[in-house]
């Protein structure tokens, strides 16, 4: 409607039904275009999800949870498949680079749909961007990456193929193994399975079409990426619901009070993760800085709420909380030699 209002003001006087016919012819011609792309041409994409949430049981009955991570190239079919046990996006990372050394290189395109360790939504599901701690890995890795809307079956196609052979699998190995991390090894033959039997979508062999696709691929620069998948902190949330870092204190929602979160920062940035989601972000105070706490203003109205102010409005939370911010950082930086800083 946004667009047939914007036309007709331009003198369009045709019918609203016209201009909804064209768009979606539009968009249907698009979206083959883009299949078309991902079927035909040798090194240019790959396809990428999670098979989430998969039950398997050992010989006395023990019921372990997994995800496996899918990938697969767009022109010969070649894919790469791992059992994780949890979908945090440093895990994301890690399969990603495991995927780029078995097939020797990197796609110049990666098509995800809109999982969370991929794109930030903001405010709706649709208006969305990508993790800036995710696009700082992919143009390392040297990828461009591409999403598109979830359960779209034209341009998700074989990754959801690869997805079904791979459940319907691994239901043979359900209470095979006595140790749990037999599983693994399960993977590793349904993956090998995959590669080496003929795809009916391009009758060949995937590993036999991947000679012909692997001299496409972009070199991958391993050192590089690992950097993105080293610098993972793991820390207890305080009373005061802070973690440290670098002898810094940084606020976490109280919610997390006793848990166990991780940390993952970039240069400038620190990302604190609770069951792969992101529940905080700060700037990072630098090491010669006076300044030693990092506080959110959520973060602050929570620990009000919870104990002093329990009983306040949120105007009068918020004005005590900007009067002690004054008195905090006079104590601070004048008694003990400490700044605060407060983040918005």
């Amino acid at each position: 409607m946004p667009a047939y209002n914007f036309i007709r003001h331009r003198g369009y006087t045709g019918s609203y039904n016209t201009v909804k016919r064209y768009a979606k012819q539009y968009k249907a011609e698009k979206v083959r275009r883009a299949t078309i792309r991902i079927e035909t041409t040798p090194g240019l994409s790959a396809q990428v999800d999670w098979k989430e949430d998969v039950t398997l049981h050992t010989k006395d009955g023990t019921a372990y949870t997994f995800t496996v991570f899918l990938f697969v190239l767009g022109y010969s079919r070649r894919s790469f498949i791992k059992l994780v046990t949890d979908r945090h996006q440093t895990t994301l990372f890690q399969a990603l680079a495991d995927a780029f050394e078995d097939i020797g290189g990197v796609p110049y395109e990666i098509w995800f749909d809109n999982m969370r360790q991929v794109v930030v939504h903001k405010g709706s599901f649709e208006n969305k961007e990508l993790s800036p701690r995710f696009e700082a890995f992919a143009h390392d890795a040297g990828f461009k990456p591409i999403t598109h809307q979830a359960y779209r079956p034209q341009t998700k196609g074989k990754i959801e193929s690869v997805a079904g052979v791979v459940k319907r699998h691994l239901q043979a190995y359900d209470y095979e193994y006595h140790d749990p991390t037999d599983f693994h090894g399960a993977i590793y033959e349904i993956w090998d399975n995959l590669n080496n039997q003929v795809s009916q979508a391009i009758d060949e062999e995937p590993m036999i079409r991947f000679l012909d696709e692997k001299e496409y691929l972009l070199p991958f620069n391993q050192a590089l990426v690992q950097t993105h998948i080293d610098n993972r902190h793991y820390r207890k949330v305080s009373r005061e619901s802070m973690i440290d870092y670098k002898r810094k204190k940084y606020s976490v929602p109280s919610q997390f009070i006793g848990k166990k979160v991780e940390i993952i920062t970039t240069e400038n940035e620190l990302y604190i993760y609770y069951n792969g989601e992101v529940v905080r972000t700060h700037t990072i105070i630098p090491t010669d800085n006076q300044t030693r706490l990092s506080y959110n203003e959520d973060d602050v109205v929570q620990i009000l709420r919870s104990d002093l102010k329990k009983d306040a409005s949120d105007d009068e939370v918020t004005a005590f909380m900007r009067e002690q911010m004054v008195d905090y950082d006079f104590m601070f930086s004048h008694e003990e030699g400490d700044g605060w800083r407060y983040d918005d």
